[in-house]
C-alpha cells in the first residue's frame, strides 16, 4: 500500500510558484504559473505522441528491477517543471517519484534532510533498496548534500545534475532581484537558500571540501550535466563538477535542458547502464 506522504508523479499537482509564495501568489504570478504548467505538459505530451507513432524514437525502456528514479526541483520551482522529463521516463517504463520541496525558505541543508527521509518512504514503499536521482539546478545541491552528508550513497545507483551550480551561480542575482523589487517575488528568508546559491558562499566551500565528506560522491555514478548557454549559472563553468562524469551541452539554456528530447534521451542512456562507484577516502 503507497504511504500517503509520498507523492507520485502522477498524482495531481501544484502550480510552480506555489511553493514560492503559498497562499500569498499574486494573481499575475498564479496566472503565469498556470500557463507555464499547461505548457509544459502539453510540450512532454507532444513528445510522448511523436514517440508512440514512431516507435523507433524509442528506444531501450527500462526493466522492472530498474531503480525507481527520484526528480528534485529547483529553486522556486514544483514538479511542474519536470513534468517532461517524468512523462517520458514514465512512457519508457521507469517508475518516477517526485520531492516537493520550499527551496526558498529552507536552507540546503534542511531540503537534504527532507529527501532523506523521502527516499526512506520510497524504498520502503517500492521494495527497492536503492534509487536513481535527477535533480535541476538546486535540486543538484540537496541530492549532493543527502548522498555526501546524510549517508545517502548508500541507497543511490545513479545522480544526474542538470545545470547545477556546483560552484555557485548569479542567476539569483540577476533574475530574483528585479523581480522582488517590482513586487513579484516574495522577500529573501535570511536562513533560506538564496545566499547559499552565490559563488564563494560558505555553504558552498563547505559542500565541495572534506568537511561535507565531498569524497562520498565517488561512491556513486555520478554525471553532471551542464551547458555553454546556461545564462542562469554564470559563469557557465560553475556547472562543472570534478569528482564525477561531465557532460556538456552547447546550445542548451537553464530551462530547455530539462525540455529538450536530446537530453533526455542522454539521462535514459545513463540510468540504464551499469552504475559506477568506487570507494570514497572518508572510508
Amino acid at each position: 500500500m503507497t504511504d500517503d506522504r509520498t507523492t507520485k508523479t502522477r498524482r495531481r499537482r501544484r502550480t510552480l510558484g506555489q511553493d514560492v509564495w503559498g497562499d500569498r501568489t499574486p494573481p499575475v504570478i498564479r496566472d503565469l504559473d498556470r500557463t507555464l504548467t499547461t505548457g509544459l505538459q502539453f510540450v512532454g505530451d507532444l513528445h510522448i505522441l511523436a514517440r508512440r507513432v514512431a516507435p523507433w524514437l524509442r528506444g531501450a525502456r527500462a526493466s522492472e528491477r530498474q531503480a525507481p528514479v527520484v526528480l528534485v526541483h529547483g529553486y522556486g520551482a514544483d514538479v511542474g517543471s519536470l513534468h517532461f522529463v517524468a512523462r517520458l521516463l514514465r512512457n519508457d517504463g521507469f517508475e518516477v517519484y517526485h520531492v516537493s520541496l520550499n527551496t526558498v525558505e529552507r536552507p540546503v541543508e534542511a531540503l537534504g534532510q527532507e529527501l532523506a527521509r523521502k527516499i526512506e518512504e520510497i524504498r520502503e514503499v517500492t521494495g527497492h533498496r536503492r534509487v536513481d536521482l535527477i535533480g535541476h539546478s538546486l535540486g543538484g545541491l540537496v541530492i549532493r548534500y543527502y548522498v555526501q552528508m546524510c549517508a545517502g550513497w548508500k541507497y543511490v545507483s545513479h545522480v544526474i545534475t542538470l545545470g547545477t551550480p556546483h560552484r555557485g551561480g548569479t542567476y539569483a542575482i540577476h533574475l530574483i532581484a528585479p523581480l522582488r523589487y517590482l513586487g513579484l517575488y516574495p522577500a529573501p528568508i535570511e536562513d533560506g537558500s538564496t545566499k547559499q546559491l552565490r559563488p564563494g558562499s560558505e555553504f558552498l566551500r563547505r559542500l565541495n571540501s572534506k568537511t561535507y565528506r565531498v569524497r562520498n560522491l565517488r561512491k556513486v555514478d555520478f554525471t553532471a550535466v551542464w551547458s555553454l548557454a546556461d545564462a542562469a549559472v554564470l559563469p557557465f563553468w560553475n556547472g562543472y563538477f570534478p569528482h564525477g562524469r561531465n557532460r556538456v551541452l552547447f546550445i542548451k539554456g537553464h530551462v530547455w535542458m530539462i525540455l529538450s528530447s536530446s537530453v533526455y534521451d542522454l539521462l535514459k542512456r545513463i540510468l540504464l547502464r551499469p552504475a559506477s562507484g568506487g570507494k570514497s577516502d572518508d572510508d
